[in-house]
């Protein structure tokens, strides 16, 4: 209720609201602590804690909040900028970033709060189409790979193996997530890894250009991704790349690896006595 409160005065501007939430969260423990020290009643503290205490953070952030919609408007420049196609290359290094630090868990903190902030005035975001091509196709594609020619680990079996990208695939599809289920994949074979990661390179290198025309969002089903864009067939081609590559990769490590071990005896051969 505080949050809420302190973000009334943050009307289209993202990192106000962040920066009200990062200030109630850090103020609510010392301001009860204080309360319950004082013997302020419960009734009163609740009081406190939601309005008062959201009332002095929407106070204390109103007259910055112009001044972080222009940082957030430089933001939403820079990324534009970046995939604007003027130099060739800096496209694939982006998808293969986003691939990696999602890998390595800066989706969350980096990833996450990009297409936040793109979002701000209530459109899509070039970071959500990076989002949706570099990580969820690429991993729906290593997923139906497996499917069709299923590689077996010795931490895991085949029956797991497919259950596992069976939902993933489905998951991914249609709800625009899950993108996790392909990096045990990805890390178990470098064949697999190098496919995402040149997926990601390329998808995003197809998206550079003019920019506006590819926005669009993950968590999405991906013909509603499609669409949401203004540019439908670029971007489905850029989603295909990242798709293609990936399954193609993830088939052919796992057509290679289960040839090498039927090929292999399952035990030695006993000479006659």
């Amino acid at each position: 209720m505080s949050s809420a409160i302190a973000s009334i005065v943050c009307e289209k501007s993202i990192l106000g609201g962040l920066l009200a939430g990062y200030l109630v969260a850090f103020s609510a423990t010392y301001v009860l602590h204080r309360c319950i020290l004082l013997n302020i009643p419960a009734t009163m503290t609740n009081m406190i804690l939601a309005g008062g205490m959201g009332s002095a953070v929407a106070l204390l952030i109103a007259p910055s909040i112009s001044y972080l919609q222009l940082i957030t408007g430089y933001i939403r420049q820079a990324i534009h900028l970046c995939m604007s196609g003027t130099i060739q290359g800096v496209g694939g290094v982006i998808g293969a970033l986003f691939c990696w630090g999602s890998k390595y868990g800066y989706y969350h903190s980096i990833c996450l709060p990009l297409i936040l902030v793109e979002m701000e005035l209530g459109e899509a975001a070039l970071c959500g189409s990076i989002d949706e091509a570099t990580l969820v196709c690429v991993s729906a594609g290593i997923c139906l790979a497996n499917l069709i020619v299923t590689p077996s680990f010795e931490d895991q079996g085949k029956e797991e193996t497919l259950q596992l990208s069976r939902r993933g695939l489905c998951i991914n599809l249609l709800f625009g997530d899950f993108i996790e289920v392909a990096y045990p994949f990805m890390e178990k074979s470098l064949l697999v890894n190098l496919a995402g990661y040149v997926a990601s390179g390329l998808s995003v290198e197809l998206l550079t250009g003019n920019s506006e025309d590819v926005l669009s969002s993950a968590y999405l089903p991906l013909p509603a991704a499609i669409l949401l864009a203004r540019d439908p067939l670029r971007i489905s081609r850029a989603y295909f790349a990242a798709f293609s590559v990936s399954f193609a990769g993830a088939l052919l490590n796992n057509f290679l690896s289960t040839t090498a071990r039927d090929a292999s005896p399952c035990s030695p051969v006993k000479k006659d006595e």
